[in-house]
């Protein structure tokens, strides 16, 4: 069935939007599985803040031609299904390595994080990626240990001096 001129057009807005704002995009290529593995797919990708889109691949290589993600000419083969998300770079990639544990169908052709272009062997490097928060309480946490350090090494001195001095003060009123 033949889409008409006026929703390619709608499509190819919607995919250059999608290249526009996307801090990831992997394309991967769902061919072999059912409806149900979709619409857990789709679940699965909702609950972390990550979209689906499924288009054909001419239009998907004309939506992307001047974002940054205009390289994946190549990756576009067989039945593309794009996982994009505009907040987290990983979240994509923890989706798709998810479902590929119990599932081989799903086949990534390429993974791109804003623009740099990653072979699908790093799928589960990217998907241990912290996100932002997680980065940023890891940077707090390492901000702290010197000075938690420092606190603990000037206060125990003080405890041991405390702790001394009532062991000698019960010696004396004995």
């Amino acid at each position: 069935m033949s889409i008409t001129l006026s929703k390619k057009k709608d499509i190819i807005e919607k995919i250059k939007s999608i290249g526009d704002n996307a801090k990831s995009i992997i394309v991967t290529n769902y061919q072999g599985l059912t409806s149900p593995e979709i619409t857990k797919l789709r679940s699965s990708a909702r609950e972390k803040d990550v979209n689906l889109f499924i288009a054909k691949n001419n239009l998907l290589k004309i939506g992307l031609k001047n974002t940054v993600y205009n390289n994946f000419d190549e990756y576009l083969k067989g039945q593309s299904l794009l996982f994009f998300s505009n907040n987290e770079l990983s979240s994509s990639a923890k989706v798709i390595n998810d479902f590929c544990k119990n599932n081989d169908k799903l086949k990534v052709n390429v993974i791109s994080l804003s623009g740099k272009v990653f072979s699908s062997k790093d799928l589960e490097y990217i998907s241990n990626l912290p996100t932002k928060k997680e980065a940023i309480q890891s940077f707090i946490f390492l901000l702290k240990m010197p000075i938690n350090k420092l606190v603990n090494t000037l206060k125990y001195p003080k405890l041991k001096l405390i702790i001394l001095l009532k062991e000698l003060s019960k010696k004396t009123n004995v």
